[in-house]
């Protein structure tokens, strides 16, 4: 039976864009599922949607914010870091010319943050995201 939804409290790690939290755990079983509608909250500053599509281009900066980082002196020689971050930069360019000439993916999901409580506060100030079925 295909899994199309999922809710969770804490999200996953790397799929908030900009921060290092979430759950190492949790990515993994996500990228086993590969659920049409993932649905968490918890980390206020990452609330907002965005597409998955299950390709490599979705795979590398996930890989990247993932893998173990050496430190000041360690980052700066060569590792599997390095070819992560190539990785990454070869989907940007690659997914912004695609786009220039109006091709566009098709997503395979869609990942929602629907923290309604703003940033580091208590009180209510994220928009609620709605979504048609």
């Amino acid at each position: 039976m295909e899994k199309r939804k999922q809710w969770e409290q804490s999200p996953a790690r790397a799929i908030i864009l900009d921060l290092d939290l979430g759950c190492d755990g949790l990515l993994k079983e996500i990228w086993r599922v590969k659920p049409k509608l993932h649905v968490c909250g918890h980390i206020h500053s990452g609330h907002g949607r965005q597409s998955l599509f299950w390709d490599d281009a979705q795979l590398a900066p996930e890989t990247f914010k993932t893998s173990k980082k050496s430190g000041i002196i360690g980052d700066l020689m060569p590792s599997s870091r390095w070819i992560a971050a190539m990785r990454v930069i070869w989907y940007s360019l690659r997914n912004l010319i695609s786009s220039s000439f109006g091709g566009t993916g098709t997503a395979g999901g869609v990942w929602i943050n629907a923290a309604l409580v703003y940033q580091n506060t208590t009180k209510i100030g994220n928009p609620p995201e709605v979504i048609e079925l």
